[in-house]
């Protein structure tokens, strides 16, 4: 106990070293210097208070700082104590912690609960047990394509209802992509992260590997995706950025999305593959809006060209093959017939 006399008020002798990790928000290793020695350990934030506890178990204590009992937090500047921060405490006590993975993920965590517990409206929002939840204001992404508008919803129901694998599923299956892969999702520093893979039915189809990251902050939530394209002789030549925005307004959703293209290489068909981006992200914003707003999805409103011209297409090409197949068939073989045939067949998709 006399390494750190400084945790006096905020120590409890022979506690046991395992805590109840469901109440833990965030934790980190680190060092609490005193006044003649240093102990390392584990930073342990939960709700209420900061948890100390050190690295040798045979020690048996605990240090139990409460969120009040922190007036003042600077970041040490003495060089020894590089990335370090300082707590003045109420028993006019201050203690030095350093050596943290992160001091500014360790610094934000301290703001903002020390702002939840004496304030009535915290900055970010309640605190609460939440996978998704990170600790910092959530930016709009600036992009040139942006979609914006007020919806009628629950900012709880929304994120259920994006982070389910069902709604995907239905969604490709909708724009008939093929090869459909999704992964599940895991923890990550910036909320929970997920990978999902396709194939875009294009004149050339390609492969879509992206992932998806759902971040939350109070009453703000966003739907992050990084798409990169590829095909069998070109892989990743193109990346998008898109993001769904969802903030919770006096009255409603305010519900946004962006997107950027980011050619890495030229393909010989980008503006068709330009079109079919736009199309598809598009069909995205139009179907969760659908789901949320629980309106119809018209798909046939996002039908591209060649989808519409599709069947005319395959036919006049038929009708191309067949024509030069009679050319240069041998005599023998009676190909008007076949023609014929492709006439008619050609007459059944137009009527």
């Amino acid at each position: 106990m006399s390494e750190i006399a400084e945790l006096a008020d905020f120590t409890k002798k022979n506690v046991i070293h395992q805590t109840n990790y469901e109440n833990v928000i965030y934790k980190t290793t680190c060092t609490i210097f005193g006044e003649k020695n240093s102990v390392q350990g584990e930073c342990q934030f939960t709700h209420s208070k900061l948890m100390f506890v050190p690295k040798a178990s045979k020690n048996m204590w605990l240090a139990l700082i409460p969120w009040q009992g922190i007036l003042k937090m600077t970041q040490a500047t003495r060089r020894s104590l590089e990335k370090g921060v300082q707590l003045q405490l109420q028993n006019e006590k201050t203690i030095m912690i350093t050596q943290m993975k992160d001091r500014d993920i360790f610094w934000s965590y301290v703001l903002l609960l020390t702002d939840a517990v004496k304030s009535e409206k915290p900055s970010f929002g309640l605190i609460h047990r939440d996978e998704t939840e990170v600790m910092r204001k959530l930016t709009l992404l600036r992009a040139p394509h942006t979609y914006e508008e007020q919806i009628p919803g629950n900012i709880a129901d929304i994120m259920k209802l994006v982070k389910s694998s069902e709604l995907w599923s239905e969604f490709f299956k909708v724009c008939e992509c093929s090869d459909v892969v999704i992964g599940k999702w895991n923890k990550t520093k910036d909320g929970i992260s997920r990978l999902i893979q396709f194939k875009q039915p294009l004149f050339q189809s390609v492969l879509v590997q992206s992932t998806y990251t759902l971040m939350k902050s109070g009453d703000t939530f966003t739907l992050e995706l990084f798409m990169s394209y590829s095909r069998s002789a070109l892989q990743g030549f193109l990346h998008i950025p898109v993001q769904f925005y969802f903030k919770k307004t006096d009255k409603d959703i305010m519900f946004r999305y962006a997107y950027s293209l980011d050619w890495i290489k030229e393909t010989w068909d980008r503006e068709f593959i330009e079109a079919a981006v736009a199309r598809h992200i598009k069909m995205v914003y139009f179907f969760i809006k659908s789901k949320i707003t629980n309106t119809e999805f018209k798909e046939g409103l996002f039908e591209g060209q060649w989808r519409k011209h599709q069947s005319y297409v395959i036919v006049i090409l038929t009708l191309i093959i067949s024509i030069l197949i009679v050319i240069f068939s041998p005599k023998k073989i009676n190909w008007y017939n076949v023609l014929a045939g492709f006439v008619a067949l050609f007459f059944y998709f137009i009527l």
